[in-house]
């Protein structure tokens, strides 16, 4: 007998459930009058309101259909270059990430969330083994899926050669149930990406003679690819109430602050003992700090 086991039938709490009546579930033995109730999945494209808006330093929105809870959210995009002669594309370990600023979440003007690039590589962080994978593969990290840009030729969206973007964004509403965005009951939303205000992160590296040098691409056909949970209107009433039924329609949500910069110069090459020290302005509750 395992020890997990073991520690459920020694636990007096799990002894008292398992005597209510109706309480057990075997999940092994299927009865219909104990199955998750009905309930709709939906995956959509979103297509942005100013979908020119793709060049530094612009900013790309999605007005968000009233469609359920959103469970998570991804930007898609293209990068296009063109050829150059015996020079490959050149990217960061933190790949296609670099190409934006800030996330935010914004509903009747006000911004509800919001995450700086720091925020999400913290949020990455946080992330198991396979789900930090499937992100890196999505944006290009450590080299992973070099394949498509290290050759000497364009890459574009009309031959299909274009380099294609996976990027989640890791928001605290696409982590948890109870801070899930439920688009019929909440005011619009309205999703907004702010890109770098300068995509010089990208480089060509000469082959032959081992330089390197700026590589002007560009990025094409954004959307916002939206997974939402659809419930009967009962359980989504039920749901909303537990949610925002505690005193006035509020809800605890958990958000980002970046604090400002703080510089040091170290004494000499690799020098050791170097201290920065920053204090924190911030008066938020703070469940974790990160160092970026």
């Amino acid at each position: 007998m395992s020890i997990a086991i073991q520690s459920n039938a020694q636990s007096a709490l799990l002894s008292s459930l398992d005597q209510a009546t109706g309480a057990l579930v075997n999940p092994f033995e299927y009865s219909i009058s104990k199955r998750i109730k009905a309930h709709g999945k939906s995956t959509y494209r979103v297509q942005p309101t100013n979908a020119g808006a793709t060049t530094p330093g612009t900013t790309l929105s999605w007005d968000l259909p009233k469609s359920g809870f959103i469970r998570s959210m991804t930007l898609k995009f293209e990068v296009e270059c063109a050829a150059d002669a015996a020079n490959q594309l050149v990217i960061p370990a933190t790949g296609f990430l670099n190409s934006i600023e800030r996330v935010n979440i914004e509903s009747s003007s006000r911004r509800i969330l919001t995450m700086d690039r720091a925020a999400i590589m913290c949020a990455y962080s946080d992330l198991g083994k396979e789900q930090r994978d499937a992100f890196e593969r999505g944006v290009g990290m450590h080299g992973k899926g070099s394949t498509k840009y290290t050759a000497n030729q364009a890459a574009s969206s009309a031959n299909g050669t274009s380099i294609e973007v996976f990027m989640p964004l890791l928001l605290s509403c696409c982590d948890a149930s109870n801070q899930s965005l439920q688009t019929g009951f909440l005011e619009p939303i309205r999703v907004s990406i702010t890109w770098a205000s300068s995509f010089n992160w990208a480089r060509k590296r000469e082959a032959g003679a081992d330089t390197y040098a700026d590589y002007s691409i560009t990025l094409s056909r954004p959307e916002l690819i939206v997974d939402s949970i659809l419930l009967p209107p009962a359980d989504e009433d039920a749901t909303i109430s537990a949610n925002f039924g505690a005193g006035p329609l509020s809800s605890l949500v958990y958000d980002y602050e970046s604090e400002t910069d703080t510089n040091a110069t170290m004494s000499a090459l690799e020098a050791e003992g170097a201290t920065i020290t920053k204090e924190i302005k911030s008066t938020a509750c703070a469940t974790d700090i990160y160092f970026w």
